[in-house]
């Protein structure tokens, strides 16, 4: 490869590409107790089971989960009805 072609492909930054990182957008917690009941029940209804025991397994060992596990916990014991 030519060195007039190398310095134009590491010239060229298309608009698309991102610095964000995907990866750690929302951060990591630890779930509540709320939130490890909220997924034991969603786990015995059968939704969402993969998310819920990954909750499941972090609050047990009081580590962090990705926010997006903790997003899908709470959506679930928003859609449930209140006493």
């Amino acid at each position: 490869m030519s060195d007039q072609t190398r310095a134009a492909i590491e010239s060229y930054e298309p608009a698309f590409i991102s610095e964000f990182n995907y990866a750690t957008a929302g951060g990591s917690f630890v779930p509540t107790r709320e939130q490890y009941e909220a997924a034991i029940a969603m786990e015995r209804a059968g939704i969402d089971v993969m998310q819920a025991t990954a909750l499941q397994g972090a609050y047990l060992a009081q580590a962090k989960v990705s926010h997006d596990i903790i997003h899908v916990i709470n959506e679930y014991r928003r859609s449930l009805p209140t006493i």
